[in-house]
């Protein structure tokens, strides 16, 4: 650019002198011949005013030439990227200074030097191959992205671009731009390191992502979010459609409305728990979070990430500390200790009993609650079976907060990790106070009642006695109105059978009218039946202890007037069964002939 410069100043000096020899030439010749002095030395004024203007101008072209040149050094010189020119070679036949500050040298140290030497020895089979492709290629520019070593050992990571010049009179040459991209290289790695890490982190914590295409429904899902739900990922449609089917039907909404606060702008991140469905048919609790990467100009969401785990496990471990928490919280009081049997924490149920605060009793032993009674042995004991046998019961006696002592039933619970070591202990006890005093109560009223009975026994005996005596007489008073009671009915069975069935026979065996006969007949049964029931019980207690409850409760439906069908429906039996119970009856009442009928004879007796 500077040779191209001097070569237009030098052309218009040039031209200007020819310009003017050509008028002192052509024009002056004439003019002499008939010119006076005074118009000659005018006309030689005007010529030197007109050169003086002309070398004017030629001074300011001059400073204009030069203060382009030296913008053009300082642009060359001072450029963001490194100028060279090789050779074909590939010596360095020129550098700018950035191009020498790159790579650490001094200009005039690299010159005629191999450029291939600035290459690490990694790439520089690369660059020797690029090398000879841009000179075989001609004027085409090529680019390639090296590592170039510098003098204090620091990588330099390059951009080269390169173009083939071929010169009129000199051999060709190669133009070089070095662009520094190490920082961008470092960042590259450091992206691509980043992304390395965030992948192992993501498989190694098992993370389900997800990528979900907002305007199309498409969702690219990972190999995790497909086996999270028991699928292959060949076995369903990547759609938003095929997720919102597997999500609990009481979830959908609630997720739906987060998706949509997010979109709106009023979460930062989409953050949600819900339930799916698995290929199985079972329902597992998932986290999912994400966040809309790219928006269009309005701002409406047209991307969206995240990624999504399996809380299942962790949603059952809160459910059973839910009910831990409320069985922490029960009519018992309960502290937990560390290894070294300080206190961590007690429920509200050990203050009340002891009367001692959880902030109290933090960081203590619960031996502050030690009574007087058992000594240090008993204690030791205590602990030794506890460690043994990882756990310890027993009734004992402690003291409150306001010195009283009070009885409870003390349960210790030894916690193992899993190499068997204690990590903690629960103590769970039980106020016997009110129980005691029951106890007292109850050994009172049972000393009081055991006195009772024992008097109670003693007045038994004695009216046992009286007792035996008075059924002494009473059995001999029985005796003798059974005599009397069979001297009695023997008397009426002889007076019936000799006198009046005699006078009966006689009496229908004379009768030739059938209706008298047949009166005759009535009244003679009537009389047989009076002789072989008299004496008899009559009441209908005393004629029910014959018989069992079953034929009991038959006789007194059959007293109703019930038929054996009827009797046999209500009480859902058979009517067989109902007969032979009717059977039992009359053989236990005597009443051998058919002709006496049990309805009559059962409301004949007295209630």
């Amino acid at each position: 650019m500077i040779k191209k410069t001097d070569e237009i100043y030098q052309q218009l000096q040039q031209q200007l002198r020819d310009s003017a020899e050509t008028q002192l030439e052509h024009g002056e010749p004439k003019k002499l011949l008939v010119a006076t002095p005074n118009e000659i030395l005018h006309e030689l004024r005007v010529h030197q005013i007109e050169l003086e203007m002309q070398n004017e101008e030629l001074q300011r072209a001059q400073l204009a030439l030069e203060e382009s040149r030296d913008r053009y050094v300082d642009l060359y010189e001072f450029a963001p990227v490194g100028y060279l020119t090789l050779t074909v070679d590939g010596n360095i036949a020129d550098i700018n200074l950035t191009g020498s500050t790159l790579l650490g040298v001094e200009r005039m140290k690299l010159i005629r030097r191999r450029f291939a030497q600035y290459v690490i020895p990694k790439h520089r089979d690369r660059w020797h191959r690029y090398f000879l492709m841009v000179k075989q290629q001609g004027c085409d520019k090529q680019s390639i992205d090296i590592s170039l070593c510098r003098t204090n050992g620091t990588p330099l990571y390059a951009h080269i671009d390169c173009l083939h010049i071929e010169a009129n009179d000199d051999l060709p040459v190669l133009r070089i731009t070095i662009t520094d991209i190490t920082e961008r290289k470092q960042a590259e790695d450091a992206l691509q390191e980043s992304k390395a890490r965030l992948a192992a982190i993501v498989e190694g914590a098992e993370l389900a992502t997800w990528d979900w295409n907002i305007q199309t429904g498409d969702i690219f899902f990972n190999e995790r979010w497909a086996a999270m739900r028991g699928y292959a990922l060949h076995e369903f449609e990547p759609h938003i459609t095929f997720w919102e089917q597997g999500i609990f039907p009481d979830d959908l909404a609630r997720v739906q409305n987060t998706f949509t606060e997010h979109f709106d702008g009023h979460m930062p991140v989409f953050n949600a728990e819900y339930r799916v469905r698995t290929k199985l048919g079972a329902w597992i609790w998932i986290m999912a979070c994400g966040k809309v990467i790219q928006r269009d100009t309005e701002g409406k969401p047209l991307r969206i990430t995240g990624i999504t785990m399996n809380i299942t496990q962790r949603k059952q471990i809160e459910e059973r500390l839910r009910i831990a928490a409320v069985a922490f919280e029960t009519q018992a009081g309960i502290i937990v200790t560390d290894a070294d049997k300080k206190i961590m924490c007690a429920n509200q149920a050990f203050t009340g009993i002891s009367g001692y605060t959880a902030q109290e009793v933090a960081e203590q032993t619960p031996f502050f609650l030690r009574s007087e009674l058992y000594d240090d042995c008993f204690y030791q004991k205590l602990f030794d079976s506890l460690k043994h046998d990882g756990c310890w019961q027993g009734e004992i006696w402690d003291k409150r907060k306001n010195g009283e002592l009070f009885p409870v039933w003390l349960t210790i619970t030894a916690v193992r990790d899993n190499k068997d070591n204690i990590t903690h202990y629960v103590g769970s006890f039980t106020d016997l106070t009110i129980q005691k005093q029951a106890e007292k109560v109850l050994l009172d009223a049972r000393q009081q009642l055991e006195t009772q009975v024992a008097n109670t026994q003693e007045e038994l005996e004695r009216i046992k006695e009286d007792s035996l005596k008075i059924n002494a007489a009473l059995n001999v008073l029985l005796k003798h109105r059974e005599t009397d009671k069979c001297d009695a009915q023997n008397a009426l069975s002889r007076e019936v059978e000799g006198t009046v069935l005699p006078f009966l026979k006689r009496l229908k065996g004379a009768s030739t009218d059938r209706n008298q006969t047949r009166l005759i007949t009535i009244l003679e049964t009537n009389l047989e039946q009076l002789v072989k029931f008299y004496g008899r019980d009559t009441s209908l207690s005393s004629v029910y202890q014959k018989l069992t409850p079953a034929e009991i409760q038959v006789a007194s439906m059959v007293r109703q007037g019930l038929s054996t069908k009827l009797i046999a429906t209500t009480l859902n039996l058979s009517a067989g069964t109902i007969g032979i119970h009717r059977k039992h009856i009359r053989k236990k009442l005597d009443l051998d002939s058919k002709e006496i009928n049990l309805y009559s004879y059962l409301t004949s007796l007295l209630d």
